[in-house]
């Protein structure tokens, strides 16, 4: 979780700043599924770690057995995946949030960004939940899901 409350140079010198259950959720909605949606929201992610910065969902994930993929979707977009007819979605690892060096990711150019990663892993629990083992599966992502 960010702390706003902890002096700035201390969180420029930790520069993550992250939940542990984007992973978990993005498993939970995704795992073993041939697709899956998911609202990309804090709703779905937890509480909205970086107020005023605009937000992204990161998933790799594979159709098994084929290659890993990645897929970035911007907040308050829907994640779409969806495999081939006999492959199911096996999601990898899930980040919702910013991260510093990619801040031509999903901004405006006109926001203030904060200096350090702001991350929600709770992402990884969403998306396994309404995922996993599915061929697919839809996501909205936001601040509230």
């Amino acid at each position: 979780m960010c702390s706003s409350q902890e002096p700035i140079s201390q969180r420029e010198d930790n520069l993550t700043c992250v939940a542990s259950t984007t992973l978990q959720k993005v498993l939970d909605e995704c795992q073993n599924q041939r697709a899956c949606h998911l609202l990309v929201n804090s709703r779905v992610f937890g509480p909205d770690l970086c107020p005023g910065s605009s937000k992204y969902l990161l998933v790799s994930f594979k159709c098994q057995p084929n290659e890993l993929k990645n897929k970035t979707v911007c907040e308050n977009q829907e994640l779409k995946l969806h495999c081939h007819e006999s492959k199911f979605l096996n999601i990898y690892s899930a980040a919702y949030g910013r991260r510093t060096q990619q801040r031509d990711i999903c901004s405006s150019g006109a926001e203030l960004l904060p200096p350090f990663d702001c991350l929600s892993y709770t992402a990884l629990q969403v998306l396994s939940r309404r995922c996993y083992g599915k061929q697919r599966c839809k996501v909205l992502v936001d601040n509230y899901h």
